[in-house]
């Protein structure tokens, strides 16, 4: 209860929802995406850099098994989250269904938190009180089929202790967020049902650049829970099946084909996605660590 009473002492009212979705690290400028050395592809999603080096990777992220089915998944295909949706799971029902996070060009992209650690005071609607959640990094979340995307995969599958955890706090009586493992929290405010802005900040409230947005991006559901797909699910089908708008006759072949691009252009082919993706579930992480089987409070003055 200690650290509940804690989450409800946070300054929510510190910051307000942005006025404007602005995606600063997908443009050029101080806040593009940090891309060294981006005449050579490393940072395309359909990367095919270091493809050699892919079956170790396949081996540290399978767990020793290069041939686990999560190396590679078509990402487009509702039903490799059927499992994973079927599973018992403490998550409110506001924040179930699987997320897409739009603009993040970190090379991961679609993300569920049934398997996540959910504790608190709040209803199981996820409509009312706070909510600490806690999920593992390695599991029910989507990385790219490219080399930057597999070291990811593997550094969340080896990490240990509290370093391959995630964490934040959801306010669901005020439709905001807070992601505290990092000297700056990072902010996420609730648009609609299905759809939250995520905000990274220079600085804490009344710092110098305190309010200034240095990366930001979108949590969109695109499944629900019963597995049926939201009208969002078209528009990211489309981003992992479009062709790239940039490519050129060496894209498949040569990894300095976007050499003779602008930065602008370099940015726009990143945030185009592959179709193919790792996605690992581990039906073991449903039956650890669920939380409490006893009601909050709150649930049980909601019955």
């Amino acid at each position: 209860m200690e650290a509940l009473a804690t989450s409800k002492e946070l300054p929510w009212n510190a910051r307000e929802k942005p006025a404007t979705y602005n995606p600063v690290q997908t443009k050029p400028g101080e806040n593009q995406f940090p891309m060294p050395y981006s005449f050579v592809d490393w940072w395309s999603p359909r990367s095919m850099l270091l493809c050699c080096c892919y079956p170790a990777f396949w081996c540290i992220n399978g767990r020793g098994n290069p041939c686990a089915g999560g190396n590679s998944v078509d990402i487009t295909d509702p039903s490799i989250w059927k499992e994973a949706l079927a599973q018992p799971t403490a998550c409110p029902d506001s924040m179930k269904g699987v997320w897409w996070l739009k603009d993040n060009l970190a090379h991961e992209c679609l993300i569920c938190l049934h398997d996540a650690e959910w504790s608190g005071d709040f209803n199981s609607a996820g409509t009312r009180g706070i909510a600490r959640m806690r999920k593992r990094m390695d599991t029910l979340w989507s990385r790219e089929q490219s080399a930057f995307g597999k070291v990811l995969q593997a550094a969340a599958t080896l990490r240990s202790g509290e370093e391959a955890w995630v964490g934040g706090l959801f306010n669901f009586d005020i439709g905001k967020g807070q992601q505290l493992d990092a000297p700056v929290p990072e902010w996420g405010f609730k648009i609609s049902e299905d759809e939250y802005w995520k905000a990274f900040y220079y600085a804490n409230p009344g710092e110098p650049r305190g309010d200034d947005i240095y990366y930001m991006y979108k949590w969109i559901r695109v499944m629900r829970p019963d597995g049926s797909t939201t009208a969002a699910f078209e528009d990211f089908k489309s981003r992992c099946t479009m062709p790239d708008p940039n490519a050129n006759c060496g894209t498949s072949w040569c990894s300095c084909w976007p050499a003779g691009l602008s930065m602008e252009q370099r940015l726009q082919s990143m945030n185009v996605l592959c179709s193919r993706q790792s996605m690992f579930m581990r039906p073991e992480r449903f039956t650890q660590g669920q939380g409490s089987s006893e009601k909050t409070p709150l649930q049980q003055a909601m019955g």
